[in-house]
């Protein structure tokens, strides 16, 4: 098993597309600590902005205007979706850990919290094992697969998965996206390219109607 990270933005309407696109734009790119010195040295050219504590804190940091971009993993992406960090950051401003303009749990002098606008672009960018292997020609290879194999076929994996559900987070944001919540720029390019094919569309149309009418077949 392996533990995928990938580039969030916070812009819909950016259009950043990849990690590539957010260095060659001079995005500046939250990354934990953990991880820092692997992407800072496959992406020389990037202009990133380590922090230390909890992987979590990239989305205040986000909020905060420190980064307009962030390299995180996959379950803290979909954590962040669910409202869990949000929730998570809630729980702090209660405890006086966070101040409310730091963790926004209401609303702020900024502004409201809104995480949804948040989201996933580009490939995996960095994928770390989280798993012990196992050695082909060990003697725990074929026991384990059988073991696995029988679990699948009695659906005990299913079963397990559906007993602790609530440890899955569910992301909250479909609705709004659905809605077709994007930016005013990617909208604007869309309708633009919409609005273009049509329009050539009726062109050629209008094009091989009027040569019918010139060219009458004999």
């Amino acid at each position: 098993a392996k533990l995928a990270s990938m580039l969030i933005v916070s812009n819909i309407g950016a259009g950043v597309q990849s990690i590539d696109e957010a260095i060659q734009d001079n995005l500046v790119i939250c990354i934990p600590e953990a991880i820092h010195s692997t992407v800072s040295l496959n992406y020389p050219l990037g202009k990133f902005h380590e922090y230390g504590g909890s992987s979590r804190d990239f989305a205040r940091l986000m909020h905060a205007g420190q980064c307009d971009a962030a390299v995180i993993h996959r379950k803290r992406i979909e954590e962040l979706h669910a409202g869990w960090i949000h929730g998570a950051d809630c729980e702090k401003v209660e405890r006086g850990e966070l101040t409310e303009e730091e963790g926004r749990c209401e609303t702020s002098v900024k502004g409201g919290r809104d995480d949804c606008s948040m989201i996933k672009v580009g490939d995996v960018i960095l994928s770390v094992p989280i798993a012990f292997p196992v050695h082909s020609t060990g003697k725990l290879v074929t026991p384990m697969s059988v073991a696995i194999t029988k679990a699948q076929n009695a659906g005990e994996w299913e079963a397990a998965v559906k007993e602790n559900d609530e440890l899955f987070p569910k992301t909250m944001c479909d609705d709004q996206f659905a809605s077709g919540r994007v930016g005013k720029e990617a909208f604007a390019g869309v309708s633009f390219i919409v609005g273009l094919g049509v329009a050539v569309g009726l062109i050629v149309r209008w094009a091989q109607h009027t040569y019918k009418l010139k060219h009458p077949p004999r």
